[in-house]
């Protein structure tokens, strides 16, 4: 065999492996490529599944949020309601408040003292006298 044919049929040859191998190599690569897109797609899913808890909880925590300032709400109601109650003498708001658990007694007299300050006026501080408070008129 002559020289040029051997080359030509080495470099054939040689064309033929490298077809082959650009092909296995191309399928890999397909392969890699369809398994990088599942996984993505897994990711992207999971994703929107935690906003959708992280939604779920934020909701949660403004319920939260709300029903604390609701309770806080009540509360000073239930205080004021106390209040009324022991100061007014009134049996039937106390008769309700046991109704629901309240006793009416207890802090009333804190209620009261923080009523009675609340409502006197404060003394001048230069010492002068002060003016009489007035209160209302007696009934004729």
């Amino acid at each position: 065999m002559r020289f040029p044919a051997f080359l030509s049929t080495f470099a054939a040859s040689l064309c033929l492996l490298l077809a082959i191998w650009f092909f296995a190599v191309s399928i890999s690569d397909q392969g890699l490529q369809a398994e990088l897109q599942k996984k993505q797609s897994e990711l992207q899913t999971d994703q929107q599944k935690l906003q959708f808890q992280e939604q779920t909880l934020q909701a949660a925590q403004q319920q939260i949020n709300n029903m604390n300032t609701t309770s806080q709400k009540v509360g000073e109601i239930l205080g004021d309601m106390k209040g009324l109650a022991v100061q007014n003498k009134n049996d039937k708001l106390k008769n309700l408040l046991i109704k629901y658990g309240i006793n009416p007694d207890d802090g009333a007299a804190a209620a009261s003292d923080k009523s009675d300050k609340s409502s006197a006026p404060a003394a001048p501080a230069s010492g002068g006298s002060a003016a009489p408070v007035l209160s209302k008129p007696a009934k004729p």
